[in-house]
């Protein structure tokens, strides 16, 4: 039950005769009666209180040391156990410590802020805990001890929860949709009884559901029970499939590098992810050998960086940097809620690591010269630098802005993170913090030489690998002794029928559109393969929508007008709502396609052609 919090009206100046002394004496009486438990306080005159985060008063009145003692051990003793997982147990120190403060409304305003300082200002904490503490001291209603005493804190309170309103708004908002994310929102939303093997489904798909699950985790309880968290738990075992441990050495600590120090430096801000991607922090390209296709994935995957032309390319990709450097997470209040004092701190690392890591994929992908690279590699170094006192505190905080992002207190980053700060070997232990940085040591000098790449590359890969040499030993074996045991059986070549390469039929086009990302330039590129099969022809769709997903997509089959509609298991595989392969009936002379566009629009009919080979073929 919420505690009384009427504070008493002004003190009335004392008279100085002596009926004056008798009407003061009868005033503090009845203020006495309407003051309750907190007239001790109130006797000893007015007493500023402690502030809050953001300098608002707390109210008068004063605490002995006996009772704060005792709310800092609990304090302490709930955050153990709430970091350990067990929140009723933290609960049930909050029912103990409740009764320390039940004789002051100014002890019980400033436990409050305690137990809220706890459970939001370090983003390990489960969200539960918060949701409890929320409920039990009725922090969401406007009147209370909190929003009275502390203000700022009662606002970052009512931003949780409408940011966790606004996510649940937004996930029942993409559960309408016909890709990738639409599929995992539904799920999301109103998961299976069962586990879902995650094999049935789609790399989009679960790439989707990790980012609702961990929306689930963090605003799921502040939602009054829309989501069931035994079901996002089980949603979580779905997903929760990892990569095999990597070696950190193999990755961070490759031998022969020719960078300067201030390079290495700049460089080993992203090792973290150095680590998990399986690279190489010895050049500026995160992959040796270079491999700019993993580089651009990563850019379209994580960062939407897929314009069709270089020029394009390098726009969207310093778009992104300029964001991650001047604005990034620490500005969005899903991370972050106003008047968190450590959230942009934290968030400001996690933002920094990606710049980093972004910038050597965008070298690699070419959307970014060499100079351009260094340049804002040295950009985000010296930001680091002053922001930041040491390797620790860098590693610290990006692990805290990576809970407040993802909402999962532990993940196989942790690892890595140990690694780097604690072991010898680590380039955080042996680059020191306070590097001198400019543009004369942040760069790549000679190092860069192709040739360099690859001796690094092959010497590196002989040396992380300590079975290697079996392994090849093992494998030159086999391939004698197959080889010998063909020829044996084989006196003669034989020849080989080659399979004829599939025809790739494209319906001609009109007029070029005046804006190539518009829903109908979109639907015009669209492509199909036509393969034979054995019960007739299979057309495979290639280029998919990017921006704008497809909607009531028809098709038909020797009709001039679509009239099939797709079929459920067509649409749970189809991408932006279209499907990647049809199966045409034996004796098929062409395919049409049609749709509803993003936009509302219809688009026009697109008619394919199966080629005449494979026609005569059948």
């Amino acid at each position: 039950m919420e505690l009384p919090t009427t504070a008493p009206a002004t003190a009335r100046p004392r008279q100085a005769t002596c009926g004056g002394q008798t009407e003061n004496m009868l005033w503090r009486l009845r203020l006495a009666l309407s003051a309750g438990p907190d007239w001790p306080a109130l006797r000893a005159g007015p007493r500023v209180g402690p502030s809050g985060v953001a300098g608002a008063l707390v109210g008068r009145g004063s605490m002995d040391r006996r009772t704060q003692a005792e709310i800092d051990a609990a304090v302490a003793e709930l955050s153990s156990l709430a970091l350990a997982g067990d929140v009723s147990g933290a609960l049930d120190v909050v029912d103990r410590v409740i009764k320390v403060a039940s004789g002051s409304t100014f002890v019980w305003a400033q436990l409050q802020a305690r137990l809220l300082h706890a459970a939001m200002d370090d983003p390990r904490m489960p969200s539960e805990l918060l949701a409890a503490l929320i409920d039990r001291f009725r922090w969401a209603e406007p009147i209370s001890a909190l929003g009275r005493f502390h203000p700022d804190l009662r606002s970052r309170v009512a931003s949780r929860l409408a940011a966790a309103q606004t996510w649940y708004d937004d996930l029942k908002a993409a559960s309408r949709r016909l890709d990738d994310a639409g599929a995992a929102a539904r799920l999301a939303l109103r998961p299976p009884g069962r586990p879902i093997d995650p094999k049935t489904l789609s790399p989009g798909v679960l790439r989707a559901l990790r980012g609702h699950i961990a929306g689930a985790r963090r605003y799921g309880p502040l939602l009054g029970g829309q989501i069931d968290p035994e079901a996002t738990e089980r949603l979580a075992q779905t997903v929760r499939a990892e990569p095999a441990p990597a070696d950190p050495l193999a990755y961070v600590s490759i031998a022969g590098s020719r960078l300067p120090d201030g390079a290495r430096w700049a460089i080993a801000l992203s090792a973290m992810y150095t680590v998990a991607q399986r690279g190489t922090d010895a050049t500026l390209a995160p992959f040796a050998p270079p491999w700019p296709a993993r580089s651009l994935t990563i850019l379209r995957d994580y960062w939407g960086i897929d314009a069709n032309t270089p020029e394009a390319l390098r726009i969207q990709t310093i778009g992104r940097l300029e964001w991650l450097l001047n604005e990034g997470d620490r500005g969005d209040p899903h991370c972050a809620e106003p008047g968190d004092p450590e959230a942009p701190i934290d968030l400001l690392a996690w933002d920094l690591a990606r710049a980093a890591m972004t910038v050597r994929h965008a070298f690699l992908a070419e959307s970014l010269t060499e100079a351009e690279a260094w340049g804002y590699l040295l950009a985000i170094a010296a930001k680091a630098q002053e922001s930041f006192e040491s390797w620790r505190d860098f590693g610290d905080r990006y692990r805290r802005g990576r809970i407040r992002w993802s909402n999962a207190p532990h993940d196989r980053f942790d690892d890595i993170l140990a690694f780097l700060l604690d072991d010898s070997r680590s380039p955080w232990r042996s680059l020191p913090w306070r590097l001198r940085l400019g543009e004369d040591n942040v760069r790549g000098a000679a190092a860069e030489d192709p040739a360099g790449r690859w001796t690094d590359a092959l010497r590196a890969s002989w040396r992380r690998h300590s079975r290697l040499r079996t392994q090849v030993a093992v494998l030159i074996v086999v391939a004698l002794a197959v080889g010998g045991w063909l020829a044996f059986r084989e006196w003669r070549a034989k020849p080989v029928a080659l399979a004829p390469a599939p025809t790739v039929a494209v319906s001609p086009r009109a007029d070029p559109p005046d804006d190539p990302t518009s829903a109908r330039s979109e639907f015009a590129r669209i492509q199909v393969v036509f393969v034979a099969a054995a019960d007739g022809v299979r057309a495979q769709f290639r280029l998919p929508p990017v921006l704008h997903p497809l909607a009531d997509f028809r098709y038909g089959v020797d009709h001039a007008v679509p009239d099939r509609a797709l079929t459920p298991k067509l649409l749970e595989t189809a991408i932006k709502g279209m499907p990647q392969a049809l199966d045409l009936p034996v004796g098929a002379h062409f395919l049409t396609i049609q749709a509803r566009l993003d936009t509302g629009a219809t688009s026009p009919i697109r008619r394919f052609d199966v080629p005449p080979d494979l026609l005569r073929r059948r």
